[in-house]
Order: C-alpha cells, then sequence, then structure tokens
C-alpha cells in the first residue's frame, strides 16, 4: 500500500467543516486507503457541532482512530443534568424573573441567555460541559439565538433531556 498522502488530503484533514462535507458520504474509491489518516486528524469535538459525523460511513469501520471517535461520542451523550437542577432550571426558565439576552450566557445589566441561566442557578463550580452534551448545549443556544422563548426553552428541556 502506498503511503503517501495526496495533498488534498492531508490539507482536508486539517479542514473539519470541509472534511465532514466528505465523510458523510461514502470516499472515493482511490481515497478508500486515506480513512484513517482523516479520521486520526479529527477534532472529537467535532460530534457536538457536527452530530450528524457519527453517521459517517468512515467511522463504521474498525481502525483505532474511528474506534475512539466513536467511543468518545458515546460519552458525550450519557451525560445528564442532575434532577433536582433540572427542576431549578426549569422553575427559572417560567418564573419570569430573569430577562433573556442572546449570544452570550450573560449581559452586564443581568440578562441571561438559557445555558447562562442554568449555570447561574447551578452556583459557582458548575461545569457545563460536565454535565450537557454538546450538541443538547448547540440546540438549546440556537434555540435561545434565533428568539425562542425561556417558556419555550423550558418546554423542550422538559421533553428532550
Amino acid at each position: 500500500m502506498d503511503l503517501t498522502v495526496p495533498k488534498e488530503v492531508k490539507d482536508l484533514a486539517w479542514d473539519t467543516p470541509a472534511m465532514l462535507r466528505l465523510l458523510t458520504k461514502p470516499l472515493p474509491p482511490q481515497l478508500d486507503n486515506y480513512y484513517p489518516v482523516l479520521t486520526q486528524k479529527l477534532d472529537p469535538k467535532a460530534f457536538a457541532v457536527y452530530p450528524e459525523m457519527l453517521q459517517s460511513p468512515v467511522l463504521k469501520c474498525d481502525c483505532p482512530n474511528c474506534m475512539r471517535l466513536r467511543a468518545l461520542h458515546a460519552t458525550e451523550e450519557s451525560k445528564r443534568l442532575p434532577g433536582e437542577l433540572k427542576v431549578l432550571w426549569l422553575r427559572a426558565l417560567r418564573s419570569g424573573s430573569y430577562r433573556q439576552c442572546a449570544g452570550r450566557f450573560q449581559t452586564y445589566d443581568g440578562s441571561f441567555c438559557a445555558l447562562g441561566l442554568l449555570m447561574h442557578v447551578a452556583g459557582p463550580g458548575f461545569v457545563l460541559d460536565r454535565w450537557v452534551a454538546g450538541s443538547v448545549q448547540k440546540t438549546i443556544a440556537e434555540m435561545n439565538d434565533h428568539g425562542a422563548s425561556f417558556f419555550a426553552i423550558a418546554r423542550w428541556v422538559e421533553q428532550n433531556l
């Protein structure tokens, strides 16, 4: 097997969005031997931003890189918010006591986005990434930043977390 990696494959391996566009479809036969090169360079955090990546035919093989990426994704998706914290967060979202902002966790005037409000009610030391999967964070942030009310976000959280 020729281990010389074509320049376009090397370049692609550093460009996550382009790589993901390619890897969501089967690779052309001439690139079959380069799956390990591509998956080795893939940042595991890409699953949080591009959850569809897990459906890639590339990650179905049993090379060490694919197995590592599948295991990291499984760990990410197994994160669960503690029940009593979820109740406090839902109560805060529905209380009407907090102003909503977009694009940041909290503003200088005391407004919060939905995830910022979660961190606020959880208190100091709360690490969002430890309890809420990246794909869930992305969904909630998009809802918040595209105008969904705290009430709509609370309904989504209640049904999906």
